[in-house]
């Protein structure tokens, strides 16, 4: 009796443990979700006055590969001479 006991307990705590696992797997963004969130964010700073999104360091490293977010804050970067992430060199609203 005793030992069923246990392992009813241990079958519940297992039950439990998964189920909050799963829980926070739904919870977590997709990479689709992550993109249009990042680029929602990006060119929602693009159109505020003086905005300049890649100031943000954490957000932006947030949201790229590190690869991607090593090569945005090098001195490669500023000789682009581009916005990487709108692939152009000016922005406006209207678009």
């Amino acid at each position: 009796m005793k030992s069923t006991s246990k392992l009813l307990s241990f079958a519940l705590l297992l039950f439990v443990l998964g189920s909050a696992g799963a829980a926070t797997v739904k919870a977590s963004e997709t990479p689709e979700q992550t993109a249009k969130n990042f680029y929602k964010w990006y060119l929602a700073e693009l159109k505020r006055e003086g905005g300049n999104p890649v100031e943000e360091k954490a957000t932006v490293l947030k949201s790229v590969s590190k690869r991607l977010g090593k090569w945005i804050y090098s001195p490669a970067y500023e000789e682009y001479g581009a916005d990487y992430f709108i692939d152009g060199q000016d922005f406006d609203e209207n678009w």
